[in-house]
């Protein structure tokens, strides 16, 4: 065989400029730059209106709170389709691509074109099999189903899980001790449950109460045959005073008003986390319509801020679609930013959406795996010291933006930079590739430089998965 000839050194030098040049790219494009194959379903412009720059800039800073903690919506969004989907971001049949926060918006504000998304994923096409329902054709094993897909088969899903939790409960079961099938289950229902609240969260602002169950019930409310929830706080008091002391005009509607009360619970139960009231007093809590509703009910007064954020949140979904939306969005989130920062608790709200839109640790990663490649590269040419100090480069910025998540991370969540499991992978990973820096530049083998973008990229690689 006739051996290939040698590369000149132009030749080479070239060849790294090409590869530095596509790595390079890749790097500034940002995580999302290369998209997987299309697995949603599309719809019509006129189905679902693209939101505007100003409307998504409007959502990614609105303060809510979840899990105790004040965050952006967007962060909220991001982490739920993670949850429910695997992914991130949803990718349209059209190639057209979601973000986290356009998939919030499309399944709170348009459900029922949403319920068409193929998000939910489904580990193993058993688990639909145990439902009655079937792989459909051009699906893998694991794949993502739409809510609509899955529809026939929630009533079954709840049924199976409900007897799995009785189960886990009698016998003082966890997770990790259930068969496969049945860890399965109850993970798919954990989300197709979370979809199901996103779907339901603006409810109470498309439905009505009906308060003409009897006559004294529709006069206490003005005569009217239906209200929305807005207009059922300023005299739930009343009705509330009426089933506990059994007196006064409405003492004979208790099963009117316990009818009005269930219909009030299945509008607004999906709208209580996460928390999008914020508190009026220094003292207070975040809270949620459902929240409000219920005080109110109990004889608590209702604040003037929260009976206006309400009646927003009722126009804003009554906007839905049209040219109102963007101005009724505008003066909900005025009152969410006013009271967050009148509490000190909006200042760290720009710094978290741009901490998740650089994401310094894909751009870490993304770095260390372009030192690997150069390091391979040097392995055939190691008489090129340029190159060598290309690689410690490289590496000491990708520890750099490693570092600075880490910090970052910190200031937001107000705790040390170790934490969890995660943090703890992260901080340990770039500590490794700071040591492997340090011993390069004593003893210059390039052992420990050969060392360092492998154990970074690792670190960074089993802190995502």
């Amino acid at each position: 065989m006739t051996p290939l000839p040698a590369l000149t050194r132009s030749q080479r030098y070239t060849t790294i400029a090409c590869v530095l040049v596509v790595l390079i790219v890749s790097l500034l494009a940002g995580p999302h730059a290369f998209a997987d194959k299309p697995y949603g379903e599309t719809t019509t412009e006129a189905a679902v209106p693209r939101w505007s720059e100003r409307t998504l800039d409007l959502f990614n800073t609105l303060p809510i709170q979840e899990g105790g903690r004040i965050k952006p919506f967007s962060v909220w969004a991001k982490f739920a389709l993670l949850r429910i989907n695997h992914k991130s971001t949803v990718l349209m049949a059209d190639d057209s691509k979601r973000s986290a926060v356009e998939w919030a918006l499309d399944t709170m504000f348009f459900p029922e074109v949403a319920k068409t998304y193929r998000v939910v994923r489904v580990d193993d096409d058993a688990f639909l099999t145990d439902l009655g329902l079937k792989r459909l054709e051009g699906r893998k094993k694991a794949d993502r189903y739409s809510y609509k897909e899955l529809e026939s088969g929630l009533g079954r899903l709840q049924l199976k899980t409900d007897r799995i939790r009785a189960r886990m409960r009698a016998r003082g079961l966890e997770m990790k001790h259930l068969s496969r099938l049945d860890r399965g289950l109850m993970r798919l229902s954990g989300k197709v449950g979370e979809l199901d609240r996103v779907l339901r969260f603006f409810e109470f602002g498309r439905k009505q109460l009906r308060v003409d169950r009897t006559p004294a019930l529709k006069t206490h409310f003005g005569g009217k045959s239906e209200i929305p929830v807005s207009e059922f706080l300023p005299k739930a008091a009343a009705l509330g005073e009426a089933m506990k002391s059994g007196t006064g005009p409405l003492a004979k509607d208790s099963t009117a008003i316990s009818g009005l009360l269930d219909d009030l619970s299945s509008i607004l139960n999906s709208s209580y986390d996460p928390h999008v009231l914020a508190p009026v007093a220094k003292d207070g809590e975040w809270t949620s319509p459902w929240q409000v509703a219920r005080a109110a009910y109990v004889g608590e007064p209702v604040a003037s801020e929260h009976q206006t954020a309400i009646e927003q949140l009722q126009r804003l979904t009554a906007a839905s679609g049209t040219s109102a939306f963007e101005q009724e969005l505008a003066a909900f989130h005025k009152t969410s930013q006013e009271l967050t920062e009148a509490r000190g608790e909006y200042g760290k709200i720009d710094l978290e959406v741009h901490f998740y839109k650089f994401d310094p640790f894909y751009r870490a990663l993304t770095l260390y795996v372009l030192a690997f490649v150069l390091v391979a590269i040097s392995w055939f040419m190691p008489r090129l010291r340029w190159l060598q100090w290309l690689i410690f480069g490289f590496v000491a910025v990708a520890l750099l933006l490693q570092i600075y998540g880490i910090v970052v991370r910190s200031i937001i969540r107000d705790r040390p930079p170790i934490k969890n499991l995660y943090d703890t992978v992260v901080f340990i990973g770039g500590s490794t590739v700071l040591l492997c820096l340090i011993t390069e530049w004593l003893n210059k083998r390039r052992i420990a430089l050969a060392l360092a973008p492998v154990l970074g990229a690792l670190g960074l690689f089993v802190a995502q998965g």
